[in-house]
């Protein structure tokens, strides 16, 4: 038996199968049960919501010889016909490729003969928008004029290109985007009933992927089933579809924020060589970015869970300058063949770009100040002269008072014993103030490792005695305590710990908070 895609095999046959679209069913479905039906409809919206299928929807509502409560019944013969594409009542018109006005004409000379079975000569014409203006003008006279007996459907996914006359003739009906928990609901009937052993993330998943379109998430799902995996997972999915929305975002965002471009080019073979589509990565991280920013789905499950993670690994100015380079350098691909040689170029453009905006320290009156390199062009007073201040030192409870009072005899016993207690009372005060004692912790770990900043950036601070800092994590931020907790990570921290306390202080990780993540 031919196999029929999905999205034809699933494709709605009544108001109320339609997914996502509740307000516009509702009222189609009531101006057919009064008899109250326009000559002109306007269905908008973006690909893949329902517009055609809604249109066919109508067309057997209004045609059918049983209807119920503006349903159609899809047992009597005008409806099977519908439903079969050879009704003689019904005409399906792709205006992207007959967008002329012989088209045009050809058809308005058939609309004033009588339907031959139903009660109208329904006309859907797709694409709308492409008809050319000579078209729409032959149109606007029947439209202004129509027989009693012919309905037209115009769909189109721009409305803007259709001429003011035409649209203040129609019903205008707008299609929004399917929400992600009603497609996955849809998307799990349809699994079920099709045997397919799918993973409810991998659902989410698709739901997520396919942007509000219930015919491209089916078309994903018909490419995942093709595989003839056992169990369609996140993963496996991924790897069908040659897609880049696994964990591994988390570690290549990590490596873009740490300037680390040996890895980013040894991540890009690794893909190259499992056969991912560059351009698709290249998309893929566009996408990325800017749902990090912008995405309010759910972030348990699926793509959402994987959005949540990058989260804070880059900060939003970072976000917003790296979607300018993905933009502004995109059409590099239309002029050099190899994929990768764009994407190594991009790379190492956005590494650089970062690196020189990359915080500086500035001595003012013996406090830290961070700037960016903005900063430091717009600053006319930090001028040249001044950059020969004493560095930073990132020791506030360093040895150097012992160094310079180590002086032999009595005076230096005895300023030795005064520096030691200088020196407690410094160190009390500072663990008093725990918060800036912490700021200072994670600005020395940023400065010996971006990456390792970047897993402990989501730690909490819970408490700091003078044996131990303790720390938690938020449960959603579990890949982020188990990062830090590697040992090249784990060294990095207890150094810029000794570093900053002058203490061989423990760094503890508590159990997980139940609260929600701050991107949350």
């Amino acid at each position: 038996m031919e196999h029929l895609a999905l999205y034809r095999k699933w494709r709605p046959q009544t108001f109320e199968a339609l997914v996502g679209q509740e307000a516009n069913t509702r009222i189609l479905k009531n101006a057919v049960a009064g008899n109250r039906q326009s000559h002109a409809y306007l269905f908008c919206g973006t690909r893949g919501t329902g517009k055609t299928s809604t249109a066919r929807i109508l067309a057997k509502a209004l045609n059918c010889a049983q209807p119920e409560a503006g349903e159609p019944c899809n047992h009597c013969s005008s409806c099977l016909n519908i439903t079969a594409g050879r009704s003689l009542d019904v005409f399906e018109i792709d205006a992207a490729s007959n967008r002329g006005i012989d088209e045009v004409r050809d058809l308005l000379e058939k609309v004033h003969f009588v339907p031959a079975e139903g009660r109208f000569k329904v006309y859907i014409i797709d694409e709308a928008h492409m008809l050319t203006t000579e078209a729409f003008n032959a149109l606007l006279k029947t439209f202004e004029e129509p027989p009693a007996h012919v309905v037209f459907i115009l769909a189109t996914t721009e409305p803007r290109k259709i001429p003011l006359t035409i649209l203040s003739r129609c019903q205008r009906y707008d299609f929004r985007p399917i929400s992600e928990d009603k497609m996955a609901g849809a998307l799990k009937v349809i699994a079920e009933r099709e045997a397919i052993n799918i993973t409810d993330d991998a659902l989410y998943f698709l739901a997520q992927k396919a942007k509000g379109s219930m015919r491209d998430a089916l078309s994903l799902l018909d490419q995942g089933m093709g595989a003839g995996e056992d169990l369609l997972t996140v993963e496996s999915l991924s790897r069908i579809l040659g897609s880049v929305l696994t964990d591994f975002w988390p570690d290549f965002l990590g490596d873009i924020a740490a300037g680390d471009i040996v890895s980013l080019f040894r991540s890009l073979d690794e893909l190259a060589t499992d056969g991912k589509d560059l351009r698709t990565f290249y998309s893929d991280l566009r996408e990325l970015l800017g749902d990090i920013i912008s995405y309010n789905g759910d972030t348990s499950k699926g793509y959402g869970k994987i959005v949540a993670s990058c989260r804070g690994i880059l900060e939003p100015r970072e976000i917003v300058w790296l979607l300018r380079v993905l933009g502004e350098e995109e059409s590099a691909f239309r002029y050099q063949r190899d994929a990768k040689v764009v994407c190594r170029f991009l790379l190492a453009k956005i590494v650089d770009g970062l690196t020189e905006g990359h915080e500086k320290i500035h001595v003012i009156s013996g406090e830290r100040e961070v700037k960016t390199s903005k900063d430091f062009a717009a600053d006319t007073s930090f001028a040249s002269d001044r950059r020969e201040e004493v560095p930073i030192s990132t020791k506030p409870f360093s040895e150097k008072g012992k160094e310079e009072t180590g002086i032999a005899g009595e005076k230096g016993a005895i300023a030795e014993d005064e520096s030691k207690m200088a020196l407690t009372a410094e160190k009390k005060d500072a663990f008093e103030d725990k918060e800036a004692l912490w700021s200072d912790i994670l600005a020395s770990v940023r400065q010996l490792s971006a990456k390792t900043f970047t897993w402990l950036s989501r730690a909490q601070l819970r408490d700091i005695s003078d044996r131990e800092i303790t720390v938690y994590y938020y449960a959603s931020d579990s890949m982020f305590r188990d990062k830090i907790q590697e040992p090249e990570h784990a060294a990095i921290v207890k150094k810029a710990i000794g570093e900053v306390t002058a203490a061989d202080l423990e760094f503890r990780i508590i159990k997980d908070s139940e609260e929600g993540s701050l991107f949350d």
